[in-house]
């Protein structure tokens, strides 16, 4: 026996929703966090690759306070170091300065140095602790002198005579000449400085150190100052220049963040919700989603005027008929809210209804076009 159906391959139409609006900054919030992980992870490995370099400074300085021929001091021999010195007796001072620049690597390197010494006049006005600077001169010790060097080290060690006498008698004849009396001191400065590259990186190196010698007391001290060890290091400059954008990584993915997780937080309570309010929507999932490959859909809503029909309690008897009959099963959607599962068989319908037609609502109208129609076949 045949029978002649009007039925036509449907995909099934899904309806545009709202909810699908919170996929959008959940997807650009997940792509923005994985962008921002990549790129703080690629960002660690260029930090860790950027070449590098590291370099230690030492410095020292010595001093010897040289006598003139007296009967309380013997000169013969070199003086033992003091805390103290007297003016008096005091000829010149040697200094002894040395620096060494070592990179842990080759680098390419220039340096420039010199010792130079200042002498300085003042006075403090009585009841102020400022200082005020009546005359100063300064006197080249070593005028600058420079050098380079390709194996990343830098080595100078030069001794100057500080002529302490000449200046202590100038200061002297100032005060004696003008009634003045005047504090008075000379500063001795030796300065250096390294540039180059070192691992293809800048190198801008500068040091001083610096001796302090009274000249307007009997009894004076000599005091210094500078490093005598330091290390320096050196990143990439594209690394340093990266340090704002690690800040406003973490501000964008923490933004991003807030905006996935509070998009899934209305979207799940949501679609279940949604999901357990339309027991018609889950019954016909449900249906097709074990059973869709046995179901024939129709291009149209079945017409059932003139044909004997019968209701089956549920899916599964209907589902048994065909597999008895071996008749296929057709889904006819009829509204919004209800599909027809049918049975053909000897011009009897076999129906199932899912869902429900509502007062307000009719059944989906059969179009009056002709279309092109197949016959499926009973299967003995």
């Amino acid at each position: 026996m045949g029978m002649t159906l009007e039925v036509g391959k449907q995909y099934r139409r899904r309806e545009f929703q709202w909810r699908v609006l919170l996929w959008v900054p959940i997807v650009l919030a997940v792509g923005i966090v994985g962008f921002l992980l990549y790129d703080a992870i690629n960002q660690q490995v260029q930090l860790r690759s950027e070449q590098s370099y590291e370099a230690t400074v030492d410095q020292s300085l010595a001093h010897t306070v040289r006598y003139l021929e007296n009967n309380y001091f013997d000169t013969s021999q070199p003086p033992a170091s003091s805390e103290a010195y007297v003016r008096e007796l005091t000829d010149d001072i040697a200094a002894n300065f040395t620096y060494l620049f070592q990179t842990d690597q080759q680098a390419d390197l220039s340096y420039t140095y010199a010792v130079s010494s200042q002498v300085t006049a003042s006075y403090t006005p009585k009841g102020t602790t400022d200082i005020k600077t009546v005359w100063s001169d300064s006197y080249p010790l070593i005028r600058a002198s420079s050098g380079r060097s390709d194996d990343g080290t830098v080595r100078i060690a030069e001794e100057v005579d500080i002529p302490f006498r000449e200046y202590y008698e100038r200061i002297e004849r100032m005060n004696g000449g003008l009634a003045l009396l005047l504090d008075a001191k000379t500063v001795v400065t030796f300065s250096v400085t390294v540039s180059g590259t070192a691992n293809g990186l800048p190198v801008n190196e500068q040091r001083k150190m610096q001796m302090t010698v009274p000249l307007d007391q009997s009894v004076y001290a000599i005091t210094t100052q500078y490093d005598r060890r330091d290390t320096v290091r050196s990143l990439a400059e594209v690394g340093q220049e990266e340090a704002w954008w690690r800040t406003y990584r973490i501000a964008l993915m923490t933004v991003a963040t807030i905006v996935a997780v509070g998009s899934l937080a209305v979207l799940i309570p949501w679609r279940r919700q949604s999901f357990e309010r339309n027991p018609y929507r889950r019954e016909l999932n449900r249906i097709y989603r074990y059973h869709d490959g046995l179901i024939i859909h129709t291009q149209k809503p079945f017409d059932m005027a003139g044909r004997d029909g019968l209701s089956v309690m549920s899916f599964d008897d209907l589902l048994n008929l065909s597999e008895e009959l071996h008749v296929p099963i057709i889904a006819s959607k009829l509204s919004a809210t209800a599909t027809r599962f049918i049975v053909i068989h000897d011009g009897t319908i076999y129906s199932y209804l899912v869902g429900e037609i509502r007062q307000d609502e009719q059944e989906l109208p059969i179009p009056r076009r002709t279309v092109k129609k197949r016959t499926i076949k009973k299967r003995t």
